[in-house]
């Protein structure tokens, strides 16, 4: 949900935006993955994988905005890419 914070109000900062909209992509896909957890034994397992994967993603975001470094997320980027506001 940090995501909102530079989509809304860093609106002219690039870096900002770019970020913003992975982000927002990541929060997403981690409600879709929260779906999953209600299918029976299969969803649970598919469930902590992707939650997995998801956190890795978000680590790294952090550790790159951190560093004030672009990292265009596998699979993540070309759809936040094409996310207007």
């Amino acid at each position: 949900m940090l995501c909102f914070v530079p989509l809304f109000l860093k609106r002219d900062n690039r870096f900002a935006q770019f970020h913003g909209r992975q982000g927002l992509i990541l929060f997403i896909l981690e409600l879709a993955v929260s779906m999953l957890k209600v299918v029976p034994f299969l969803g649970n397992i598919i469930f902590i994988l992707a939650w997995a994967i998801l956190g890795v993603f978000s680590l790294l975001a952090i550790i790159k905005v951190l560093m004030n470094e672009y990292w265009e997320m596998p699979v993540i980027y070309p759809i936040a890419s094409k996310v207007t506001l």
